[in-house]
């Protein structure tokens, strides 16, 4: 089982104890509650991911290793949540594994059949660039 595996198995099994949507709901808003924010200097329209209808900043770091680290920022808290799940999946990772990497917990969790066409296209922009961003700095 591939790291990533590992990680999305995780949130899945984290939001099984949750019956409702509304406690789902509240456990991403409390997950994008806890991030830390960006500074003013990565809120720039460079670090800012196009084809999401909020506003999502992604800054992405390479270690010496080969392996990248990724932090960001949306102005919703729904957003802000799942976008942090996302990140708890690809960060510490290579290119390679990124590159690897399908997104299932959305599925699983059944959090992809609760969001509405333009988050998920949002969703599926910050995982495209995530990817590309790698890719180009690979």
């Amino acid at each position: 089982m591939s790291i990533s595996e590992e990680r999305q198995n995780a949130i899945i099994e984290e939001f099984s104890p949750f019956d409702d949507w509304m406690e789902r709901y509240e456990h991403i808003i409390a997950i994008g509650s806890s991030t830390t924010p960006l500074s003013e200097k990565e809120r720039i329209p460079e670090n800012l991911i196009e084809g999401c209808q909020s506003k999502v900043w992604l800054v992405c770091e390479k270690d010496n290793e080969g392996r990248y680290n990724f932090r960001a920022e949306s102005n919703t808290l729904i957003i802000n949540g799942i976008v942090a799940l996302l990140l708890r999946v690809f960060n510490g990772q290579s290119y390679e594994q990124i590159a690897g990497t399908e997104i299932y917990f959305l599925k699983e969790t059944g959090l992809a059949s609760h969001l509405s066409e333009t988050r998920t296209n949002g969703i599926k922009a910050v995982i495209e660039t995530i990817k590309r961003v790698t890719g180009r700095n690979g």
